[in-house]
């Protein structure tokens, strides 16, 4: 049987489009909000506009300031306090002992898959420093701030 070069083509833009389409329209969407920082705790955070939901499987792009290597990541949820460990997620950095460590490549961007359903979030904060909540960061971790939150759902 022969098969028309048309067709062929036709089976090859399918396949094309079938691959490229979700690559290309999964675009991150910025969270708008205010940002802030402490000194004392070695944080940064972002105070949404409106309460954020996570679904499990969202994706989140943080971009970290400031010089720490690893950090803590919170989803600190409606009715809870900064500076508790309320909504602290687990770490993405393989292959450590500390289960909430995640760390920051060079350049910078955190990248966070939501492992669970988080409600009502109304901060994003980033931990740096040697040992926030008692995790142990490292001895000459650096203080971290948040410059930029996107998400993926």
């Amino acid at each position: 049987m022969r098969c028309g070069v048309g067709k062929q083509l036709g089976y090859v833009g399918i396949v094309i489009a079938l691959v490229l389409v979700p690559f290309f329209t999964c675009q991150a969407t910025p969270i708008n909000g205010v940002y802030g920082e402490s000194q004392e705790y070695d944080a940064g955070w972002l105070n949404p506009e409106v309460p954020q939901n996570f679904q499990r499987g969202d994706l989140l792009y943080l971009t970290i300031g400031g010089t720490a290597k690893y950090i803590v990541v919170q989803l600190l949820p409606e009715g809870e306090t900064f500076g508790t460990p309320a909504g602290v997620l687990p770490g993405t950095t393989p292959r450590v002992n500390n289960a909430f460590k995640t760390y920051v490549p060079s350049n910078r961007i955190v990248r966070i898959r939501i492992d669970s359903q988080h409600r009502k979030i109304v901060q994003i904060v980033v931990h740096g420093g040697q040992h926030p909540f008692a995790f142990p960061l490292g001895k000459h971790n650096g203080p971290a701030t948040l410059l930029n939150a996107e998400r993926i759902p």
